[in-house]
């Protein structure tokens, strides 16, 4: 009887421990981040409107983000469903509130439409509206999100469709 009592006991309190994982699990995540975003896109002209740039249809060109900085705040919204939402506060910009999901080794971002600004020529910017996932990692106090745009861009000059992004956001976890 004394075994089977004991038994039971152990059989809860390894429960218990791997229940408590699962939580700290999605729970290293959370916290306040001061970030910076940065990288640039690759876009391929699907229609031309005006002469402002020497393309044609079919050209693709590489344009760099206007970098963002701000703060980032992850908190857990569900511990069973593994769900989070991720917020970020551009200095001078936009708000975003990012459903995410988490797993013990990643954070990943579900499809959600922002705003971003694109360097066209040296003076000359282009703000868009694009569909913005990623996938996020933590290193020590660090959080490091490889970002993915998508969608297109319409501008004075014409019509863009974005092939790839190489956008990266670091987040360094803020001293409490």
């Amino acid at each position: 009887m004394k075994s089977k009592v004991a038994s039971i006991v152990a059989g809860c309190f390894a429960s218990l421990l791997l229940l408590s994982s699962c939580s700290k699990d999605i729970g290293r995540y959370k916290g306040s981040y001061s970030f910076k975003t940065s990288g640039n896109l690759m876009l391929r002209v699907v229609e031309v409107i005006s002469d402002t740039l020497p393309v044609s249809v079919g050209d693709t060109l590489t344009l760099p983000l206007i970098d963002e900085w701000g703060q980032m705040n992850v908190v857990v919204r569900d511990k069973g469903a593994k769900t989070m939402l991720v917020t970020m506060d551009v200095m001078g910009g936009d708000a975003t509130a990012f459903e995410a999901e988490a797993t013990e080794s990643h954070i990943t971002l579900l499809p959600k439409e922002r705003y971003i600004t694109l360097q066209i020529l040296n003076n000359i910017t282009q703000r868009t509206q694009v569909t913005v996932t990623g996938k996020g990692e933590r290193y020590d106090n660090v959080l490091l999100f490889k970002l993915d745009y998508s969608g297109t861009l319409n501008a004075v000059s014409g019509k863009y469709e974005i092939l790839e992004s190489r956008v990266e956001c670091v987040a360094e976890r803020n001293e409490n």
